[in-house]
């Protein structure tokens, strides 16, 4: 028996898509008649991506070889750091004093400021002790350093 011509097409081991059927009552004859129609799912397609350029920028115009990069310039000594002491005036000298300071500072800051990003006085209080402490060892330390 052959397939018949209003059923949709046998599977081919793709999905079907969606096959509504209806029933119309009002026939010109009187008799009632099934309509089915058949719809396709949309074919998917892989985006379209232009291919990469092939781009050598050893490669000389017009030439027919690729040509490798140029060598780096001779070191007079390998294992020497370029100095750029020549750029820079030297640091000034730090005294303790100064020394204590400057750390005193920025121990500070970053102590108080996260303290106080939190709103809690207690917090801050709590801050200032610890402050204190590191402060006080830190000096200890570079003091015996020192000696």
């Amino acid at each position: 028996m052959s397939h018949p011509s209003w059923l949709p097409p046998k599977s081919t081991g793709e999905p079907l898509g969606h096959v509504p059927a209806r029933m119309e009552t009002t026939h010109s004859f009187g008799t009632p008649s099934i309509s089915v129609s058949t719809q396709q799912p949309p074919k998917k397609f892989a985006p379209v991506v232009a291919p990469k350029p092939k781009y050598n920028p050893y490669k000389q115009p017009g030439g027919e070889g690729d040509f490798l990069p140029p060598p780096p310039p001779p070191l007079d000594d390998a294992g020497a750091l370029p100095s750029g002491s020549g750029n820079f005036p030297p640091p000034p000298p730090l005294d303790e004093g100064t020394f204590r300071a400057q750390v005193r500072s920025v121990v500070e800051v970053m102590f108080t400021s996260y303290a106080r990003k939190l709103m809690n006085p207690v917090i801050v209080s709590v801050a200032d002790k610890h402050l204190s402490r590191a402060y006080r060892e830190l000096c200890n330390s570079q003091r015996a350093k020192a000696l």
